[in-house]
């Protein structure tokens, strides 16, 4: 008997939840067969059998969680077929794997079995669990202040677009903004290149894909939003989509509110909320609210009001 443990499916993912079997106890498989369907906070993931053999045992139901080297399936190999492995898309190796059993103890779920949890609540899965991990640990972590402001717009249109240029514009200026902190020790990495990620609401959480480097049109701007916001609905995000970002944009005034305290997302230093547009009296333009947060081990007040004073100039011509 042979046993598949969960691989690593990079990105410094530890866990990932199992989402649908495609096999059963008993079932015969060809090598390269999708065995199972696992979702982890970057992207849902089709696991290949390793070999040609039939399945004696699938460990987990749909819904629970398991962190990597967990057991996956026991089988028992054919040996009359050709047992290559099979290579994940990321280039981890599936067929071969160490022998690393964890029980982790972390969060609502654990390997095997799930917590039981307070009448009337449901566990949170896929993206809202990760979500609710990675802001409470944002919470602990960083020392949150937000700077408040408005600025006079003149068109509505193609205002998002706009707005991420003004961003690019602004880090340059103001590149304290346009960093990676680190903790211990006290140190950040300054970037040359900004790489925006857009927060995106879907029905099954927040994603906050990478826009591409090097734009420079506006019509570039909103070729890459749209595609991205198409990918993020649909799920088709890749591991590449989503790491890396310098500085993150999150535009909750579509769906209503002027002002917040969005949540910075370490190593970031930065996020930047966009409120609801409103009409000047008389009918002189538009009103944008500006929510800068920062994270102010990071970076100074003075830092942070130049920087909004830059995006404003940019965003008023």
């Amino acid at each position: 008997m042979k046993s598949l443990l969960l691989p690593d499916l990079g990105e410094g993912l530890q866990e990932a939840e199992i989402v649908a079997w495609s096999v059963s106890p008993g079932q015969t498989v060809q090598r390269g067969d999708i065995l199972v369907s696992v979702e982890t906070a970057k992207a849902l993931v089709d696991i290949p059998a390793p070999e040609t053999g039939r399945i004696l045992a699938c460990h987990g139901q749909a819904g629970e969680v398991l962190r990597t080297g967990s057991p996956l399936v026991d089988y028992e190999t054919d040996p009359t077929a050709s047992q290559t492995p099979i290579e994940l898309d990321h280039g981890s190796v599936v067929g071969d794997l160490p022998e690393h059993r964890e029980i982790h103890d972390e969060g609502t779920l654990i390997i095997g079995r799930q917590r039981t949890t307070p009448e009337g609540f449901e566990v949170l899965h896929g993206l809202r669990r990760q979500m609710a991990r990675n802001l409470g640990k944002a919470h602990q972590q960083v020392a949150l202040v937000t700077l408040f402001d408005e600025v006079v717009v003149e068109k509505r249109k193609h205002l998002l677009a706009r707005v991420l240029k003004a961003i690019v514009v602004a880090c340059h200026h103001e590149p304290a903004l346009n960093v990676w902190y680190h903790d211990h020790p006290p140190s950040r990495r300054v970037h040359e290149q900004v790489r925006i990620g857009l927060a995106i609401a879907t029905s099954e959480g927040l994603l906050v894909p990478v826009l591409p480097t090097g734009l420079r049109r506006r019509h570039e701007w909103e070729e890459a939003i749209t595609q991205l916001r198409h990918k993020a609905e649909q799920r088709e995000l890749t591991p590449d989509e989503q790491h890396g970002a310098t500085f993150t944009v999150s535009n909750f005034g579509m769906m209503g509110g002027r002002f917040a305290t969005p949540m910075v997302s370490p190593p970031q230093v930065a996020i930047l909320g966009l409120g609801q547009l409103q009409r000047r009296a008389g009918g002189q333009g538009w009103s944008l609210p500006l929510s800068l947060s920062f994270d102010h081990r990071a970076v100074t007040g003075a830092e942070a009001a130049h920087f909004l004073s830059i995006l404003s100039q940019r965003l008023a011509r």
